[in-house]
């Protein structure tokens, strides 16, 4: 019965904990366009997409 007290809070631990660890995951994908965030992460985060692709088209 002692297992049973302190498995419940072990995963209630681990809840919050997975949280944060969901957080890294969603900054993985985001960080594809880290480089544009890099310069600015504010709304300039659009205008920095539309530079790269105005430099491919000119390429």
């Amino acid at each position: 019965q002692e297992n049973d007290i302190p498995s419940p809070p072990k995963p209630a631990e681990e809840v919050p904990a997975a949280s944060t660890v969901q957080t890294a995951p969603a900054a993985e994908p985001i960080s594809s366009g880290s480089a544009s965030k890099r310069k600015n992460p504010t709304s300039d985060d659009d205008e920095g997409f539309v530079t790269v692709q105005r430099k491919k088209d000119k390429r």
